[in-house]
């Protein structure tokens, strides 16, 4: 499991990646890519903090997991091996009290599953 977080991918209510978040997705993909023919899926995962609407981060938290899919893709993945979805703020991995935390829960999750060679 590689877990990015929104500090490096995302903006606050952004689904769009940042600079830092492509070097760090590039870097994952280049990993994934060495693993050739063992990968059998990759879930790639979207999750935002508790600002907004559930309804709301619903939604982001799936465009945030579409655009990491998007661009895993474009560095050679095979979207055919991507299941792609949003959590929303139901899954925190901090606190929502204070930013640093919010900050921790915006962040996309990729889960690699492999096969024995």
């Amino acid at each position: 499991q590689q877990t990015l977080s929104s500090t490096t991918l995302f903006k606050l209510d952004s689904a769009t990646l940042s600079v830092d978040g492509e070097a760090e997705l590039r870097k994952l993909a280049g990993y994934i890519n060495g693993l050739g023919s063992r990968i059998s899926d990759i879930k790639v995962t979207g999750f935002t903090c508790d600002l907004g609407s559930e309804m709301y981060n619903q939604g982001l938290s799936l465009r945030r997991a579409q655009a990491g899919a998007a661009f895993l893709a474009r560095e050679g993945l095979s979207s055919g091996l991507m299941d792609v979805s949003g959590m929303g703020e139901s899954s925190p991995v901090a606190s929502n009290a204070n930013e640093a935390g919010r900050s921790q829960n915006r962040r996309v999750e990729v889960h690699i599953g492999t096969t024995n060679p």
